[in-house]
């Protein structure tokens, strides 16, 4: 994996530039996904994610108290936490 380089060419940020609560969008989002995970608890489930040297990102479902149920892809892995999947 590459090292991680500096913003460079006269981009600069600073605290002034950020709102001062998140937008709606992304409160619904953060709900969402609270919800989800509500629901993947309720049902024994959790899901694990992990960056691996040989198989890159990787998702795994398991169940609350760590036993292995079966990999996801990450966009899977999205689409439950959005709750367009279950």
């Amino acid at each position: 994996m590459p090292a991680l380089q500096p913003i460079t060419g006269g981009m600069s940020a600073s605290l002034d530039d950020l709102p001062a609560a998140p937008p709606a969008e992304v409160l619904a989002a953060v709900d969402a996904a609270w919800e989800s995970i509500d629901a993947l608890e309720a049902l024994d489930r959790t899901m694990y994610f992990a960056v691996d040297a040989d198989r890159g990102f990787t998702v795994e479902v398991r169940t609350l108290s760590g036993g292995f149920v079966r990999s996801v892809s990450p966009s899977q892995a999205l689409d439950v936490m959005r709750g367009l999947a279950a």
